[in-house]
């Protein structure tokens, strides 16, 4: 699991719940993902409703994605008094933030940021579809897990991870599936919408510019007839402008 550079000692000493939105994967869902829990008590329930207002998490998951990760907490036998909780929402697309660290005492986010998916997991729209427990699979596990312990490896400081449910991730630590900073998680933009623009645009050459907004969302901002642009000085005129005739 690759989040952003910013990856530090401070950031990783936290307890790790992996989860996404219900969907349909390629591995089997635990049972909780898939009926209500029986156990909650009132006041838990309270205690979710109250960490979700507080800490604003409306603004970066649904309140389902949050309970359901509280749920799964509760049940966690190893944990007394849990303080940190983290949740990776896969059905958020790699270019969005969508690994969130949320202190459950101080009832706030400590911690956000991109972070990647296992290369066969899919990348339809950079959201991810395939997830498995089988080593060698290159792919992402769902689950919940449990932080270990931290070494320096060749992707710098990493942060090993338990797999805590039999057939989805228990075989976590013997894939050695942990977490470390990567530089390939930076920003970068989803162009299918784009792409689905071109061929509606009267040109064969022009120029697209895009841009960021504070939500993560990519936009078109302008585009040209290509009068800014140049060739390599290595190009073809010629048959550069005879494809652009043609």
């Amino acid at each position: 699991m690759k989040i952003s550079p910013s990856f530090s000692r401070q950031n990783c000493l936290l307890i790790l719940l992996v989860l996404p939105l219900l969907g349909a994967f390629s591995c089997s869902s635990p049972k909780y993902r898939l009926e209500h829990v029986e156990g909650i008590t009132a006041s838990q329930e309270a205690q979710i409703k109250e960490i979700y207002q507080t800490a604003k998490l409306q603004a970066v998951m649904p309140k389902e994605v949050f309970r359901m990760a509280m749920v799964g907490l509760y049940h966690i036998p190893q944990l007394k008094k849990p303080d940190r909780i983290t949740i990776v929402d896969y059905s958020r697309p790699s270019t969005q933030e969508r690994f969130f660290v949320i202190d459950l005492q101080q009832k706030k986010v400590l911690y956000k940021s991109l972070v990647a998916h296992g290369v066969n997991s899919g990348n339809t729209h950079h959201i991810p579809s395939q997830f498995s427990n089988v080593p060698k699979s290159r792919t992402s596990s769902l689950g919940f897990f449990l932080t270990a312990e931290t070494y320096d490896g060749k992707n710098g400081f990493s942060l090993r991870l338990d797999g805590l449910e039999k057939d989805i991730n228990h075989l976590a630590r013997k894939r050695a599936i942990v977490i470390h900073g990567a530089d390939y998680t930076d920003h970068q933009p989803n162009l299918e919408p784009f792409e689905k623009i071109i061929p509606q645009i009267p040109s064969k050459f022009f120029t697209m510019d895009i841009a960021q907004k504070k939500d993560g969302a990519w936009i078109m901002v302008e585009l040209g007839d290509g009068q800014v642009a140049g060739l390599p000085e290595h190009a073809d005129l010629a048959k550069f402008y005879t494809q652009l005739n043609g």
